[in-house]
């Protein structure tokens, strides 16, 4: 559990995909798809609390403060991943 919250202050560059860890990814995702931090704890195995904290970090990294926001980031990330087929105009 240490790890996972030292990964998680691991910084890059503010907004990108490269300022996200595969698990701070996994975070979102799940804050994308409306579960609750109970929900993603549970999930994840890990307390709420620690749920809680690791989405403060993810929030300062991305300059963010809201779940909306959140959901917005991980959607704007996902849709610039490489292997993501942007659809034809």
């Amino acid at each position: 559990m240490n790890a996972w919250l030292r990964d998680g202050d691991e910084v890059a560059q503010e907004g990108t995909k490269g300022s996200c860890s595969k698990d701070d990814l996994r975070v979102l995702s799940l804050v994308a798809s409306g579960k609750t931090n109970k929900d993603i704890a549970q999930e994840l195995n890990v307390p709420p609390s620690i749920v809680a904290l690791r989405l403060r970090k993810i929030y300062k990294r991305l300059n963010i403060s809201r779940r909306a926001e959140a959901a917005r980031c991980y959607a704007y990330l996902e849709r610039d991943s490489p292997g993501h087929a942007d659809p034809i105009h």
